[in-house]
C-alpha cells in the first residue's frame, strides 16, 4: 500500500515493522451499499467515478508489474478527509509483487486466491502468474454490478443494459488478452460512451463492416450483443466468405465466440426471433462456412468444439438444403480432416440425424474413414 500511496490509495499511517499489523485512517461507508437506490443516471456516475479511481490507484503500481488481484467493493472506500471526501483503494493483502521480486508465494496452481465472483478466470487456475489483466476483469465485474444490482458469479457476469454494456462485456472477456491492456484504456472506452450517439443495432453493425474493416471492433461489438437474435442470425449471414476468412486471420477467437453463440441460438427454438424454415437457411449456412474456413486452416481443436454445436444445430433446425450441402461438405474431407468431423458428431447429440443426410447424400466419400463409419 506504501508503493502504490496516493490520493486513491488507502493510506498507511503506521505499520509494525515485521508486517504483523498496521493501522489506516477510519473509513466511513464502502463501495457496498454506496449504489442502493440510486437512479440509472447515479448509476452510471457512480460507475465512471469508480473506475477512474481505480485507475489513479493503481496505474504505476500495474507498470511495475505488480497486481491487486482482490478488486471487490469491499475494498474500495470511502474517507472524510477535512470535509472533502474520496473513494480510495484498500487491501493490497494478496497484491503480488514484481515478477522475479515475489518474497512468498501465497497460492499454487489451481487454488483460488481472491473472491469468488470478482476473482477472474485465471485467478482459479494460477493466481501467482496473474496479470493486471485480471485487475480490469474484477473492475468490470463491480461496474455490471454498480450498473445492474446484480452481483457476479464464478460462471457470469451481468450484462447491462444501454451504457457501458460493451465495456463490461471486454474488460470481463474470459482470455486475459482480450480485456482492456490497462485500466486507463477501459477509463477511454467509457468516455468515449458518455460522448457518443448510436444509432440502431443493424445501423451499427453497416457501419463497422464499412471498409477498412476493424474485426477486433466487429468482435467486440457482436459479442457484446450476442443475446441479440435479430444482429446475430439476420445480420451476420449478409457477411461473405471473404469477409469471413479476412476475420478469422485478424481475430479467429473473436469469431469463433460468435459462431458458437450463433449455434447455440439456432438449437433453442425460442431463441430464432421467430425465424422459420427459410429464414434459418441463411444462419445455418454461415455457421457452415465459418466451419469450413476454421477446418480449412487446421485448426482442429476450434473445428471439433464449432462443429459439434453446428451439427446440433443442424438437427434442431432440420433444413434440408443446409443438411445436404453439409454432408457433401463432409464427404469430401480428408482423413485427418474427417477424424475430427466424426468425433464432433459422435459427442454431440446429432450423430445418428448427421448419419441419415449423409447416408442419403449420393456423393462418394473420399476418406476410408467415412465409409467405415457409414457401414
Amino acid at each position: 500500500m506504501r508503493v502504490a500511496a496516493g490520493p486513491s490509495v488507502m493510506p498507511v499511517l503506521e505499520a509494525d515493522v515485521d508486517g504483523d499489523w498496521y493501522t489506516m485512517p477510519l473509513a466511513t461507508r464502502e463501495l457496498t451499499k454506496a449504489s442502493a437506490s440510486l437512479s440509472v443516471e447515479a448509476r452510471e456516475e457512480l460507475a465512471c467515478e469508480t473506475v477512474r479511481v481505480v485507475a489513479d490507484a493503481l496505474r504505476e503500481f500495474h507498470r511495475r508489474g505488480q497486481v491487486h488481484r482482490d478488486l471487490k467493493p469491499q475494498n474500495i472506500l470511502w474517507l472524510d478527509d477535512d470535509g472533502e471526501g474520496r473513494w480510495v483503494v484498500s487491501d493490497f493483502g494478496i497484491a503480488r509483487n514484481t515478477p522475479g521480486s515475489t518474497t512468498s508465494q501465497l497460492t499454487q496452481a489451481g487454488g483460488l486466491l481472491g473472491t469468488t465472483g470478482w476473482a477472474a478466470p485465471e485467478l482459479h487456475l494460477d493466481a501467482h502468474m496473474a496479470t493486471s489483466a485480471a485487475d480490469v476483469y474484477s473492475l468490470g465485474a463491480i461496474v455490471a454490478w454498480i450498473l445492474t444490482g446484480s452481483f457476479p458469479s464464478i460462471s457470469s457476469v451481468p450484462r447491462p443494459a444501454g451504457r457501458f454494456r460493451s465495456v463490461v462485456v471486454r474488460a470481463t472477456r474470459t482470455e486475459p488478452t482480450r480485456r482492456y491492456s490497462t485500466i486507463d484504456l477501459m477509463v477511454a472506452a467509457m468516455e468515449s460512451e458518455i460522448v457518443s450517439h448510436v444509432g440502431p443495432l443493424s445501423s451499427q453493425f453497416a457501419a463497422l463492416m464499412k471498409p477498412p474493416v476493424s474485426y477486433d471492433a466487429l468482435s467486440n461489438f457482436l459479442v457484446t450483443h450476442s443475446d441479440n437474435p435479430e444482429l446475430l442470425l439476420a445480420e451476420l449471414p449478409s457477411l461473405s466468405s471473404a469477409d469471413l476468412n479476412s476475420w478469422f486471420l485478424v481475430d479467429a477467437e473473436g469469431l469463433l465466440e460468435v459462431a458458437e453463440r450463433v449455434s447455440g441460438m439456432l438449437q433453442d427454438e425460442q431463441g430464432r426471433a421467430g425465424l422459420r424454415q427459410e429464414g434459418l437457411r441463411p444462419p445455418l449456412s454461415w455457421l457452415l462456412s465459418v466451419l469450413r474456413i476454421v477446418v480449412g486452416h487446421n485448426r482442429a481443436e476450434a473445428a471439433e468444439r464449432l462443429s459439434i454445436g453446428f451439427f446440433e444445430a443442424l438437427e434442431a433446425c432440420d433444413q434440408w438444403p443446409v443438411s445436404q450441402e453439409a454432408a457433401t461438405w463432409f464427404k469430401g474431407l480428408n482423413t485427418s480432416d474427417a477424424e475430427v468431423m466424426i468425433a464432433a458428431a459422435k459427442a454431440s447429440t446429432a450423430e445418428h440425424y448427421l448419419l441419415g443426410y449423409l447416408a442419403d447424400s449420393w456423393t462418394t466419400p473420399k476418406s476410408d474413414v467415412v465409409r467405415r463409419w457409414l457401414t
